[in-house]
């Protein structure tokens, strides 16, 4: 059966997309500021005028006025005889705080306000929302919308190279794509319109959009004789844009979505801030739909969400696969269950939009683009695979120990694990432990429902090793104002856990401290390794002896002192080399801890199956360092002590705490890749640090959250400044 199927775009000089250019672009200035911004900002655009108005409440101060001018003169009306013009043209606002009915259910979601949830946050406002995903593309975009974006891109950017001069800014592309049996065989119709000059010729206007616009943007496979194209069909199109027609926010939410093959709901995205759900919930359904897409769960996937306004959970998840799932759909709903947070606050977290991310959005469509700020286009459906095999390695070469954590990849590692690990293993075949950082958590009830959260997470009954972490300084009394210790003690009580310890980070007279004041601890967890043995800060030494005299068993973590020990400057690997050379780096790190007295068990961590293979392989025939082998560590920590490296674990807490979402570590990183290597690329940081996990380093604020964050108690602000200066400098 043939059928014919037809979507539209439109370029980002049509007026209903001046609008919603406008309406994120405040959007974005204001994040930049504020992340906390509440905004729901419409445009209206008409001949000489342009009128802003909308609900914003935020602490940050901008000029909307030369924010619209600003858009609309890169958007290239920026001539008199345009009919419309950045400089010229009328820009009035009318703007008022958000509704303080609207705001209560904002600042608090109904399940917090009955003591339900901790979650404090509540849906922006009530509806459903679609996401979509189908295997049409590599984009997993439908066919017709794919192309019809394409050709707008194209006929913008012909226009603002000058490669065709007489172009102007508005227009739109239509494509209608023929399908056999569901699958795009042929474009059947292309309907290219766009505005133009007074003198512009049309046979040359219309051969030029034929073959310099449309042809580079489709398969050639596509094309065929009977491919019709209908170009500028009125004959003239020299008055366009708001000059000819009136802009609104919002009217081509078809344009944004899918073009039309699967439902949208909710109301427009342009110019609201991601509280409202109708944006953000439609965002997160995409990111779900195109990873069970991309896993093979299902050629086609559309998912509905729903919401009421002020209520943090979703009234309903509904799952549509048009019969095209190779597993069933209700294994899929469970999935989904089990692995995404969909309140408002794990939405907005999951995807970081807090951050100016939406301005690109505004023209060519949300979904389906690689571009670094569309965070819910990535996914990564191969990760789970990955894991599952890790365990699979790890459980049979008799590897016991698991550790996760609560805020671990926003809740997914211990969800993973439970999908990987609890669900396919007996659970006598391991011991579990995971932790709570409750000095992050803003309330006593938030900080006391992480446990029963982490357990159903794991879906396991009970925790075998639970701490508190990363104990010390301020973060010590919010576990004292929260109650913690008593309540893990209860929780131990009545067998939800095994264990009770704490982890930290700092020094033996904290440590001691916490040891005399909580006798009913079981165990410690410490960081340390032949590089921080006698640190002075870490004092790792010291810190081994506090604990032994306390008759507390300690479990190690960071051994390979966050990777610097498994990848050591040449020098470095030389010594150990000449010592062993079968040996890993790595494995010298775990010798030199699992040596140590009152070691319970030594953490160590893996991101592939390739280093989980290089963890474990030593330990069939392990034996403790002798002394020339231990002289072969000293020599090794000799050579790091004449390095001034920053001492980052790159535990990440700081990227997570981070308005502006620098990828702190990455930045750390590359000042150590300095030091250790001084084999290292400068436009390496220009390339993939700030372009790719994270914002560049002069984008610091200087807030100062990641320092009260940081476990290391690093001066973060002064060292982000000081790779500004290193690295940021004019390319040649």
């Amino acid at each position: 059966m043939r059928t014919l199927f037809t979507s539209e775009s439109v370029t980002e000089g049509h007026p209903d997309k001046i609008c919603d250019q406008i309406s994120d672009g405040i959007l974005d200035a204001l994040l930049a500021i504020d992340p906390n911004s509440r905004c729901a900002c419409e445009t209206t655009a008409e001949p000489g005028a342009v009128h802003i108005m909308g609900e914003i409440t935020t602490a940050a101060t901008v000029n909307y006025i030369e924010i619209a001018r600003q858009i609309i003169r890169e958007i290239g009306y920026t001539k008199p005889e345009y009919g419309f013009d950045a400089d010229t043209c009328e820009i009035s606002c009318s703007l008022h705080t958000q509704s303080a009915d609207i705001a209560q259910g904002v600042d608090m979601a109904l399940e917090a306000k009955e003591a339900i949830d901790t979650d404090g946050l509540g849906a922006g406002d009530q509806g459903m929302m679609f996401g979509f995903a189908c295997d049409e593309t590599p984009e997993r975009m439908p066919l017709p919308i794919t192309l019809a974006h394409r050709i707008t891109r194209r006929l913008a950017a012909v226009r603002k190279n000058g490669e065709l001069f007489y172009l102007r800014p508005d227009g739109k592309a239509q494509v209608t794509v023929e399908y056999e049996n569901g699958k795009p065989v042929r474009v059947n119709t292309v309907v290219l319109s766009t505005q133009h000059d007074e003198d512009a010729d049309p046979l040359t206007l219309r051969q030029d959009m034929i073959e310099r616009v449309i042809k580079p943007c489709i398969p050639a496979e596509m094309l065929d004789a009977e491919t019709k194209y209908y170009i500028n069909p009125t004959g003239r199109f020299v008055l366009g844009g708001p000059a000819a027609d009136t802009g609104l926010t919002g009217r081509k939410i078809i344009v944004d979505t899918y073009g039309g093959y699967a439902r949208h709901g909710g109301g427009a995205f342009s110019g609201k801030d991601a509280t409202k759900v109708d944006r953000s919930a439609a965002y997160m359904a995409r990111n779900i739909a195109k990873t069970i897409v991309e896993a093979g769960a299902a050629h086609r996937c559309e998912i509905q969400l729903s919401y009421a306004i002020g209520v943090a959970r979703p009234v309903s998840i509904y799952v549509e696969t048009a019969g095209t799932n190779t597993i069933p759909e209700a294994e899929i709903f469970r999935w989904i269950e089990r692995n995404y947070d969909l309140r408002p606050a794990g939405i907005i977290k999951k995807l970081g939009l807090r951050a100016p991310v939406f301005a690109k959005t505004a023209a060519y469509g949300h979904f389906g683009r690689d571009d670094a700020e569309f965070s819910w286009e990535k996914c990564d459906p191969k990760a789970l695979a990955e894991l599952k095999a890790m365990v699979d390695e790890f459980i049979a070469k008799g590897g016991t120990y698991v550790d996760t954590a609560f805020v671990y990849h926003d809740g997914a590692s211990e969800t993973a694990l439970r999908e990987a690990l609890v669900e396919r293993y007996p659970r006598n075949a391991y011991t579990l432990a995971t932790k709570c950082l409750a000095w992050a958590c803003a309330s006593k009830e938030e900080a006391q429902a992480c446990l029963p959260t982490s357990l159903e997470r794991l879906g396991v009954d009970y925790i075998d090793y639970y701490l508190l972490h990363n104990l010390g300084g301020a973060r010590t009394v919010k576990f004292d104002e929260y109650d913690m210790w008593n309540y893990v003690a209860k929780a131990k009580a009545d067998g939800l856990v095994r264990h009770v310890g704490f982890s930290m980070h700092d020094g033996p007279e904290t440590l001691d401290e916490i040891l005399t004041a909580h006798l009913e601890v079981d165990f410690v967890q410490l960081q340390v390794n032949y590089l921080d043995w006698d640190d002075p800060v870490t004092q790792s030494a010291r810190c081994m002896e506090v604990a032994a005299a306390h008759g507390k068993p300690v479990i190690i973590m960071e051994p390979v002192r966050g990777g610097r020990l498994a990848n050591l400057p040449e020098r470095g690997a030389a010594v150990l080399a000449a010592a062993d050379p079968d040996a890993s780096q790595a494995s010298w790190a775990y010798r030199y801890c699992l040596d140590l007295p009152g070691v319970l068990t030594v953490l160590a961590g893996a991101s592939t199956l390739e280093q989980m293979q290089d963890n474990i392989a030593f330990m069939k025939d392990f034996r403790p360092l002798d002394p020339q082998e231990r002289a072969a560590v000293d020599r090794v920590q000799a050579i790091f002590h004449g390095m001034h490296l920053i001492p980052c674990t790159s535990c990440r807490y700081c990227v997570d705490g981070c308005p502006q979402h620098i990828a702190i570590p990455n930045l750390f990183a590359l000042m150590n890749t300095k030091q250790l290597y001084h084999d290292w690329n400068a436009d390496f940081y220009y390339e993939d640090v700030h372009t790719g996990p994270g914002r560049k380093a002069s984008d610091c604020i200087r807030c100062g959250q990641c320092e009260r964050i940081c476990p290391q108690h690093l001066p973060i602000r002064q060292l982000v400044a000081d790779v500004a200066k290193e690295f940021e400098k004019p390319q040649a």
